[in-house]
């Protein structure tokens, strides 16, 4: 067991799409900004846990057409607090801020990082951004309106300045805010502890290498090939901390000791000689009219 119940952890939730090329009409095939030629997409939330510099996925849930982040959000806290795992933060990206889930996390008092949307030029978080220094927005108030009630939470707001120096041809201040709620942290601090949670895109990344390809319009069997991708990229991360971590005082390199390339290798053929090795495929029933006829 890597989680010690009483001993607060880092978490981070997020959403994974993957493209599917179909017709199909089914609930949990989402709808969203187009990419790679489609606008239709199979989507899973992520739940990951930040442990000595490595993360780890210790749930995930498929998404449906419709769902808030904020359903998404509540169906993940409950496997937090039904291993009783103390909360430290959890961070999210700009695309789960909301007035809503700020309501939540606020009610069910789980301290939380989530990156901002910048924008209102007159009255919204864009105006209180100012000068050419990082500054704390004390007891900000985000509004929204539902079904014609307008609702509201208060949260402070840590507005970073960050100067591009010429990158991206681009000069002069840039601004990042980041809500915070319920926990203590320097405003120094916040902006490189929230890069914690850059790591969850390069976790993708790999997930990607391993994930089964498939053709099928069936978003269970995208499910499937998704959680085996994340079991063989979870598996990976704890033979690297348990086998091929240098024991040396300080923080852990973060170079891992057995690529995923290697990993995934030597899994393979753990996997043959297993099952077996073949050298022909016998084929017993032959569609006439294929691409090899």
């Amino acid at each position: 067991m890597l989680l010690i119940q009483g001993i607060p952890y880092e978490f981070a939730i997020d959403t994974n799409d993957k493209e599917i090329y179909t017709k199909r009409e089914d609930p949990y095939i989402i709808s969203s900004k187009a990419k790679n030629g489609t606008h239709r997409f199979v989507s899973h939330a992520t739940l990951y846990v930040v442990l000595a510099g490595k993360r780890i996925t210790i749930a995930f849930t498929r998404v449906r057409e419709g769902q808030t982040r904020e359903e998404i959000t509540k169906r993940l806290l409950k496997v937090i607090k039904n291993e009783n795992l103390s909360v430290k933060r959890i961070y999210f990206d700009r695309g789960f801020y909301s007035v809503e889930l700020v309501q939540l996390l606020q009610r069910e008092r789980f301290g939380a990082i989530l990156a901002m949307p910048i924008r209102g030029e007159k009255d919204g978080l864009k105006s209180r951004l100012h000068g050419k220094k990082s500054h704390w927005i004390p007891n900000y108030e985000a509004k929204t309106t539902i079904s014609g009630k307008k609702i509201s939470a208060f949260h402070d707001v840590a507005a970073i300045a960050t100067y591009q120096k010429g990158k991206r041809r681009k000069r002069g201040v840039c601004w990042y805010a980041y809500a915070v709620i319920g926990t203590p942290i320097s405003l120094l601090r916040v902006k490189d502890t929230y890069r914690l949670r850059f790591g969850i895109e390069t976790s993708y990344r790999i997930k990607n290498e391993s994930l089964g390809w498939t053709t099928s319009p069936d978003p269970e069997i995208r499910t499937l090939f998704f959680a085996i991708a994340l079991i063989i990229q979870n598996q990976w991360v704890c033979t690297n901390w348990f086998y091929f971590r240098e024991h040396k005082r300080g923080r852990p390199s973060g170079k891992p000791g057995l690529p995923f390339n290697d990993f995934r290798k030597l899994l393979i053929e753990g996997c043959l000689d297993v099952l077996g090795r073949f050298d022909e495929v016998k084929v017993k029933h032959w569609r006439k009219g294929g691409p090899f006829d």
